[in-house]
């Protein structure tokens, strides 16, 4: 079990103590605090008894138990150097560390010293959290656990239901539940908006990601449209390449060559004929003035008669006559033979003609051969020129294909990185889900139905147990037990249920004292944390008779020898003084506004 060990506190400048330090070295026993105020004739009042538990208090948490400012906690004479100092040992697994802890005011200052050395953290704030961990104690615990107050504490059964609730869960430390579910709830809400985050972030990446998946289809659409379009292309030139290609006819070189030289020989071969026929033609012409010139010449010689047609003179009647015959005979002949050779030319000439013309429909043969050529030849020039269009087309539609194909994807990388960034969220969401399941679990274990249901009710029997002890111990006329959400249920020695405020303040003073030492028992117990000193402001003074004093006397001994405690009783009653020896009685004076420690002999008796 760890313990605390107050060892000693030194008070200057703190309420009613001035510059002269009032120091208490606390020693295990029953303790009495009294006094005397000389600034007032015959008066234990406003001695500065309570001051000491309010200085301890203040040094432990920067609070006073009446919850007076900090400018109402200085001196209000000397109004600085507000200084406590309070030094304690810490035991724990029998090792014991020693600390120093000095708090004040004007200036405000806050130092810890463990073992001679400074361990003060960064902030008085802080401090105090360090302070709060070492007892393992709450101000609210310390308050209800260590110190009774009856002028400046509301006792606990008369609080609040709300507040004697979070006492009992700082004495039980069920607080570190509402502390846990808190935090889970805080993490859960946290949590929930990360996931709500997360799930938004997702929400937006996968429109970004679902739009850009469309247009990567439609564009993937559009290029394969394309691509069928330009396959379609091709397949219509390759059918026209195929109808094409048959269409192509073999002209040896040579063949127009032929045939224009066969053109030439029946060209020269008609020029012949022509040239022949001319001559022909002349000779016939010339034959034909022959025999003209014959006819007229046998014609003048049947019209002359007996005169010479030349030069006119008669002609001897028959030597003239016969030569005229002679002549005419010769005429004849020559005309005979003239009109043979016409004939023969003529016959020459048909034969010429014929020739001539059989060379013409040769020679118009050829041509038409050669026409014929030379449009096949025009046409395989089309032809192979559609073809070469044809397999040029054919040849950039493959590629056009190719470079569709090749086509980067404009979409692709964003698509990646959105779906890795997808990945991660989603992953983030999962495992923040899988979190909030926890937190679920995790708020029902802490909540009021979970562990904390189940630990309250194991101690509760512990507690009422302790509560009835006490409440016997001191001849209480009731018994009081707590359920599970910390209710009391009062019931008299009659059996009637009653409230709290019911009883006269006797009554309600023992059913204090009994919580009080039921609690101090359920915190050792509990938080496996004893602590040396106990106060009791004024518990002597009011409301107990002189059995109830005996009882609680009783107890207070029996503690000091159970758990060797240091417990101090502040009263202004002289007879508490009697219950203890003189050495365990602290006397103070008041005297010109400030209070300070005095000798029993100063004292009225």
């Amino acid at each position: 079990m760890k313990q605390i060990v107050f060892k000693k506190i030194s008070i200057k400048n703190f309420l009613s103590v001035g510059n002269t330090p009032l120091e208490i070295d606390f020693k295990n026993g029953l303790n009495i605090i009294t006094g005397i105020n000389l600034d007032k004739e015959n008066s234990q009042n406003g001695v500065g008894k309570s001051t000491i538990t309010d200085a301890l208090y203040f040094a432990l948490f920067g609070l006073t138990i009446r919850e007076l400012k900090k400018e109402q906690i200085v001196n209000n004479i000397n109004k600085k150097n507000c200084k406590v100092m309070v030094a304690f040992d810490v035991i724990d697994n029998a090792q014991t560390s020693s600390y120093v802890l000095v708090r004040g005011i004007s200036p405000t200052k806050t130092q810890l010293f463990k073992n001679g050395t400074d361990v003060t953290p960064s902030s008085i704030v802080k401090t105090t959290e360090k302070i709060t961990s070492l007892l393992n104690a709450t101000p609210e615990v310390f308050q209800n656990a260590v110190i009774m107050s009856v002028n400046n504490m509301i006792p606990f059964m008369a609080q609040k239901k709300v507040d004697k609730r979070k006492f009992i869960e700082g004495i039980l430390r069920l607080g570190i539940f509402s502390d846990m579910l808190l935090l889970a709830r805080q993490d859960f809400n946290d949590s929930k908006r990360n996931a709500d985050i997360e799930q938004t972030k997702i929400n937006e990446i996968e429109k970004t990601y679902n739009n850009y998946i469309i247009q990567q289809q439609e564009q993937e659409q559009i290029k394969n449209d394309r691509i069928n379009v330009l396959l379609g292309r091709e397949k219509d030139n390759t059918i026209q390449i195929n109808l094409l290609e048959p269409t192509l006819k073999d002209i040896p070189d040579n063949k127009i060559t032929d045939f224009e030289n066969g053109i030439v020989k029946l060209k020269e071969q008609t020029n012949l004929c022509k040239s022949t026929e001319k001559t022909i033609f002349q000779t016939l012409a010339d034959n034909n003035a022959k025999l003209n010139h014959i006819d007229k010449q046998i014609k003048l010689i049947d019209e002359i008669g007996d005169v010479c047609y030349t030069c006119k003179r008669p002609f001897k009647l028959e030597e003239d006559k016969l030569e005229l015959n002679k002549q005419k005979e010769a005429l004849i002949k020559d005309k005979i033979d003239i009109a043979e050779k016409i004939e023969q030319l003529k016959v020459k000439l048909d034969s010429i003609e014929k020739i001539e013309e059989d060379l013409q429909q040769k020679l118009e043969s050829y041509n038409a051969e050669i026409n014929k050529l030379k449009n096949s030849i025009k046409d395989n020039i089309s032809i192979k020129e559609k073809l070469n269009q044809l397999k040029a087309w054919n040849k950039q539609i493959k590629i056009d294909i190719e470079e569709l194909n090749n086509q980067h994807d404009i979409y692709s990388t964003q698509i990646v990185e959105l779906k890795q960034r997808l990945d991660v969220l989603n992953e983030t969401l999962k495992n923040i889900k899988s979190k909030l399941s926890t937190l679920e679990a995790v708020k029902f274990i802490v909540s009021e139905e979970g562990v904390k249901s189940f630990i309250v009710k194991k101690i509760l029997k512990i507690l009422n147990g302790r509560l009835a002890y006490y409440l016997k111990r001191l001849d209480s006329n009731c018994t009081c037990i707590f359920n599970e959400y910390f209710e009391e249920t009062i019931i008299t020695d009659k059996g009637q249920e009653c409230s709290y405020h019911n009883f006269s303040g006797g009554e309600r003073r023992r059913i204090d004292l009994a919580m009080l030492f039921t609690f101090m028992d359920i915190r050792r117990l509990q938080s496996n944390v004893s602590i040396n000193v106990s106060f009791y402001d004024e518990i002597l003074d009011t409301s107990l008779d002189y059995k109830g004093i005996d009882l609680l006397t009783e107890i207070l001994q029996e503690r000091v020898e159970k758990y060797n405690e240091a417990i101090y009783i502040i009263s202004h009653k002289k007879s508490a003084v009697k219950k203890v020896s003189s050495e365990n009685v602290i006397y103070l004076e008041k005297k010109n506004g400030f209070t300070y420690m005095s000798n029993l002999n100063k004292v009225e008796e």
